[in-house]
Parts: structure tokens; sequence; C-alpha cells
């Protein structure tokens, strides 16, 4: 594999670019966004904060410089187009959540050494810390459903046909896409499954799209083969949860997944595409590298090696974009004529 060769520029920005990234996040935990919607000078956001005059001007002045406000001739400061869409509360593109689950990970960040040295779960690993940091939970859900509801609209254009179905949106967390499928299809009824720390954040959303009559959440485990008993459905999404399951227990839950489905079926899986050499695309690797720091046995799984389990199911595999990135896809599973229920 080739690579483009490296300077000695791209090192430097490589070790520096932990800057941008702590001054977003800090500047948004601190609120500086919402003041910022109108103009505003440095002396003033200052007063309000309660910090120094002189040094929040170069704070603000290195929040210019990374693009997310402007400075006009008046020395009044205002957020840029993408820092008013993305980082004020109010606005319907909010992606707060996102940014404060990044902030939320400097720490696990500094002990890649302790990662790779044992197969223990960590105090700083999800499985062990959303359980007990209501902070560190609620904005992880809140990260979730943030990602997700930049991809309903491609989620809603994807060749499902609409009428009276069951669907189970497995480790659904906040519930946006069966919220959303619910809201477009007046037919269709669903429930979520996922652990404790996602349920409120899930009935909120139900309540806010208006379908919490037809979409419940339920408590279960998706590894547990009990959690199945005596389900069916015409629909199962698997969105953005196998990379918390090594292959072996990834391959057992897409079998226990296809197992419920109804005949002519329909498997839905929306994954961050990663290519079979496990490097590329570049954003995909560092996202498997969180999943391994932040997991005891995550890791991102080549896209392809997830079709051909699928395959081996028995489903008609086709690939969709899911965002418009690139970064998402969506493997869509069509049942085949004999294929085999496990």
């Amino acid at each position: 594999m080739e690579h483009e060769r490296l300077g000695i520029g791209d090192l430097f920005r490589m070790a520096d670019q932990f800057h941008d990234s702590a001054l977003l996040q800090f500047a948004h935990a601190s609120g500086v966004f919402e003041w910022t919607t109108t103009p505003c000078a440095a002396p003033d956001l200052a007063g309000h904060m309660g910090w120094v005059s002189r040094k929040t001007a170069i704070f603000l002045n290195a929040l210019v410089a990374i693009g997310l406000l402007t400075k006009d001739t008046r020395g009044q400061y205002l957020n840029t187009p993408v820092a008013d869409e993305c980082l004020v509360k109010s606005r319907p593109g909010y992606m707060g959540g996102v940014i404060e689950h990044q902030r939320l990970q400097w720490d696990t960040w500094t002990r890649i050494g302790d990662v790779l040295s044992t197969q223990d779960v960590l105090p700083w690993h999800q499985e062990q810390r959303l359980r007990t940091d209501a902070a560190a939970n609620d904005a992880f859900h809140s990260a979730m459903r943030n990602l997700a509801r930049a991809n309903v609209p491609a989620l809603l254009a994807l060749p499902i046909p609409k009428g009276r179905k069951h669907v189970i949106d497995m480790a659904g967390s906040h519930g946006t896409y069966l919220a959303a499928m619910a809201h477009a299809d007046s037919e269709l009824t669903g429930e979520v499954w996922d652990l404790p720390g996602a349920q409120r954040l899930a009935r909120e959303t139900f309540d806010e799209y208006g379908c919490a009559e037809r979409c419940a959440f339920h408590t279960k485990d998706i590894t547990v083969p009990a959690s199945y008993d005596g389900v069916k459905a015409d629909l199962v999404m698997l969105n953005d949860c196998l990379h918390y399951f090594e292959p072996e227990m990834v391959s057992d839950v897409l079998a226990l997944a296809a197992g419920v489905l109804a005949p002519g079926g329909t498997l839905l899986l929306a994954t961050q595409l990663l290519h079979a050499d496990g490097v590329t695309p570049a954003p995909a690797a560092g996202f498997s590298m969180h999943m391994m720091l932040n997991t005891a046995r995550g890791g991102l799984h080549a896209s392809p090696w997830i079709a051909q389990r699928m395959g081996d199911l028995g489903f008609s595999v086709s690939e969709w974009p899911l965002d418009p990135t690139g970064r998402y896809v969506v493997l869509l599973g069509k049942r085949n004529d004999g294929a085999r229920a496990h």
C-alpha cells in the first residue's frame, strides 16, 4: 500500500491538532456560541463569564483563526455559519451532544497503553462508565441522536415498502430512526431494544415524533439469545452497534436478528464504511481505534465482511449511502426465498 510522503509540517500538524479540539470543546461547553449569535465584544463576554478581558480576546481570536467565529472592524465576534447551525442549542442542526461526548474522551485517549495491555473491562469503558456517570451517559446518547437526525432523510429514502409492519430497532438507543419511520408511515409499529440508560431519551423521541402509542422501549441485551424468544418482525435494524463486538459475536447477533424476521423480511444495518484493508477510509480506522479504547471488545468491522456474513444467512445485500460525506453506509438485506432462520 502506498502512502503520500509525510513531511515535518505534517508531523507538527498531528502534534498540534488537539489544540483545535480543545478550543472547540471548551467554547461549546462554556456556552460561548450562545453569546456570539449576535455581535459580541471581548470585554462584554469576559464580564459575563468572569474571565480576564485581555485573555478572552486572545481566546476569541483563536476561535476566529480556526473558522468558528468571525471578527469585524469594531472588534466584535460572531458565529460562522457552521458554528451557528451546529453549536447553538436552539438550532435544528445542533450537534452539541457529539462535541460534549468527544470532550469527555480526553482522559481515555491518554490511556492507550493501558488498553493495549489487557482484555479486561476498564473503568472508562462505555459498558462501565455509562452505567455510573449520568453526564457521560446523557452526552453519549445525545451524540448518537445528533448523528442519527442528520441521516434520517437518507434512511427514509431507502427502498423499504410502506404499509403495515413491525420494526425492531436493536441497540436503537435514542430511537430516532424508528420514530422517523413511524412518523412517515402511520401503519408502522415498532420497538427499541437497548440497555436502561437509553430509555428516557427514546421515550422523549417517540413523544417528539408523535408515535409514542405505536413505539415502545424494551430493556434487552441483543447478545443474549433469550432476548429473542417469541419475537417476530418484518424489519430489523442493527444500526451503529456491531462495532461493540468481536467478530464471533457479530456473527451470532446477525444470526439471532435474522431468526426473528418473517418471510420476506428485511435486515437493515447501518455502519461506518471500512474497507477490507482495515485502514481506509482514514476516519473509519480512527473510529475503530476509538471503539477499541472505549470498549473491552470493540472495533469497527469491514463493511464487505459484514455483507458476506449477511449473505451467508441467506440475504441478498445491497449497499446504500446514509450521509452526504459517504462516511456511513446502509447494508440492506432482503430475505431470499428459502433463507434459513436460526
